[in-house]
This record gives structure tokens, C-alpha cells and sequence, in this order.
């Protein structure tokens, strides 16, 4: 019997070794793998030397670009690669795109405040029908566009006491469903609007400090998420909010909706206007003495960076693709990069 025993542990053996071989070698991959540093392949998407203010969802890219004095919106598609122009009014500017919709502020309607300053409309065109609708007709003030599935989301001018003395802003929405417009805010001091799901959130000036506020559309309550009393260009994907801070120089930090914990990300000093999509925030940092797009993934602690030493500015992310403007020819083209 101790002879069966002992020629079954033999047998045992090598199948024992071969497992643990498996095992240690499947580990060696998976820390291979995850320790792979997250780097960023660049392509150029347009030479126009005049394009600014890039957006992006899904395969389509929008932009603004300026030729021969006239300001349009562009689209690129990356399935077909192929470059096409959304508007002719001259006068479009700062678009954003979801889903099969851009909305953008144009000036075509010739409104001005009482220093001569052009004022804007929101404008909507729908990729799938190929209209173009007007959102906003009164000819107030407005800036920073944002929409998310059926909401449009912008900052407007507001008359203070009935004079032109002093222009304030505040928040509105748009719900394209019920063709309703709603006024978010009430301060009087605010800009920067952002929207995910049924949250809306911007910077707030009451009180003489710069702070993010949000609001929640199903429950009608707003909140204030920092304290820091210099809180800028807040951005929210899901439960994550993040802005540029300045409490110890222009830094990134995050806010976790769903723990309330505030995590500061950067410590170089010179990091600007973030933008988040999942687990991956991207900004504008100056820290080798030019302006890169920067991205941090929150799950894995990796960063990586743009290497062209020109300027590279306003950057915005979906899945693994980040765009940006760039300024490596002399002129503002249009970036992608690829995380891999």
C-alpha cells in the first residue's frame, strides 16, 4: 500500500510542476501586460492651418475653421475619411457633437449688445436627417454650447435691474424631445456648462468665489461639489467630476459622486481645461514649457503625453481616441491620437 502511495505522488508530480509552470508563466503575462506603459499614436486629420476647437463621438470628429474670414463647422469621419463642411452661415463656432447631433453658436441672425459685441444663437443639424434647426431666437448673449442624448445646455446673458449696465449668465437647458426651454440657475454668475444624464454642472461665481455646482434634473436639487473657492472648466462622465483647481496652482482634481471623495490627480502646476470619458481624463499641460495633451487613466494610474514641442490645445476624448489642435505646422490643424 505505502508502494501505491508513493508511486502516485511520483506520478503527481510532474503534473503539479506543469501547473505551477502555467500559473507563473500566465502572471509573468499579466504583469507584462498591465505594467505596458499607456502611449498615445498621433495622426494629423486636417491641414486647413485655421481649425480650432475640436469635438468627438463615435467615428465623427467636428471643428471649427476659419477660411478667408468665414468661420464654418467641419466633420470628419474616420470610417470613410472624408471631410465634410455642416455650415455656410460664416459665423459658427465652439460645436460639440452626440450621437448623430452638433449644436454650435452662430452669429448669422446679426444681434448685438451695447458694445458692439456679436451676439449668438444655438444651432442644431441632425447627421441622420440632415436638417439644420435654430434652438434659441431672442438674441441674448451666449456661450460654451454642451449637449447630451435629447438636452442642449448653454450659458446665456441676462439684463440686471432692467439696464445694460451689466451683463450676468446664467444656465439653460433645451430638451429637444419636448421643445422646452428651463433655466437652471439663478446666481447670475455662472459659465462653463456641462451635462451627463440627468446631472448639469458649472462654475458659479455667487459669493465672490469660483467654485462647481450641480444640478439634478430628476430630483431638482442642486449642490455644491467644491469648496476650494477657485474651482474652474468642470467636466462629469457618470460619477466623476473633474475641473482645474488653482488652490496650489492650476492643477486637476476629481469628485466622486458616488463615495463623495475629492482626489487631486496633477502636481505640476500648469495643468488646464480637462475632459473626461470613463476611467480617462485628458487636459492641456505646460510643464515642459509648451503646451501637450496629457491623459491619466484612473483604473491603471498611467499617464501619457503628446512629444511635439509646438503647442497643442483644447483637447476631447471617447473611447480611445483623443483629438486636439495643434500647432506643430505654424498653423491650427487637427490632431487624433490613438491610445494604445
Amino acid at each position: 500500500m505505502k508502494k501505491e502511495k508513493q508511486l502516485y505522488s511520483i506520478a503527481l508530480a510532474p503534473t503539479v510542476l506543469i501547473s505551477f509552470l502555467i500559473l507563473v508563466l500566465f502572471s509573468a503575462s499579466a504583469a507584462t501586460a498591465q505594467s505596458a506603459p499607456l502611449m498615445i499614436n498621433e495622426t494629423q486629420i486636417d491641414n486647413a492651418g485655421s481649425a480650432t476647437y475640436p469635438d468627438i463621438y463615435g467615428d465623427n470628429v467636428v471643428w471649427q475653421e476659419n477660411c478667408s474670414g468665414n468661420w464654418n463647422i467641419y466633420l470628419y469621419n474616420f470610417s470613410t475619411s472624408q471631410k465634410t463642411q455642416i455650415t455656410t452661415s460664416g459665423l459658427a463656432h465652439k460645436p460639440k457633437i452626440y450621437g448623430d447631433k452638433i449644436v454650435w453658436l452662430d452669429g448669422r441672425n446679426e444681434y448685438y449688445d451695447i458694445w458692439h459685441n456679436r451676439n449668438y444663437d444655438i444651432y442644431m443639424y441632425n447627421l441622420s436627417t440632415q436638417n439644420e434647426t435654430r434652438i434659441t431666437t431672442d438674441g441674448a448673449s451666449r456661450f460654451n454650447p454642451a449637449i447630451y442624448e435629447d438636452r442642449i445646455v448653454w450659458e446665456e446673458g441676462q439684463i440686471e435691474n432692467g439696464t445694460y449696465d451689466t451683463y450676468m449668465y446664467e444656465i439653460y437647458m433645451y430638451n429637444l424631445s419636448t421643445d422646452e426651454k428651463t433655466r437652471i440657475t439663478t446666481s447670475g454668475l455662472t459659465s462653463n456648462p456641462a451635462i451627463y444624464g440627468n446631472r448639469i454642472i458649472w462654475r458659479d461665481y455667487r459669493n465672490d468665489n469660483d467654485d462647481i455646482y450641480m444640478y439634478d434634473l430628476s430630483t431638482h436639487d442642486e449642490t455644491q461639489i467644491t469648496t476650494s473657492s477657485l474651482a474652474y472648466f468642470p467636466c462629469i462622465y457618470n460619477n466623476t467630476v473633474a475641473w482645474q483647481d488653482y488652490r496650489n496652482g492650476n492643477n486637476i482634481y476629481i469628485y466622486d459622486l458616488s463615495t463623495q471623495n475629492e482626489t487631486w490627480i496633477t502636481n505640476t502646476n500648469q495643468a488646464f481645461h480637462p475632459t473626461i470619458y470613463g476611467n480617462r481624463i485628458v487636459w492641456e499641460d505646460y510643464r515642459n514649457g509648451n503646451r501637450d495633451i496629457y491623459v491619466y487613466d484612473l483604473s491603471t494610474h498611467q499617464e501619457a503625453h503628446t512629444i511635439d514641442e509646438s503647442d497643442q490645445k483644447h483637447p476631447a476624448i471617447y473611447g480611445n481616441k483623443i483629438v486636439w489642435q495643434d500647432q506643430r505646422s505654424g498653423d491650427w490643424d487637427i490632431y487624433v491620437g490613438t491610445l494604445v
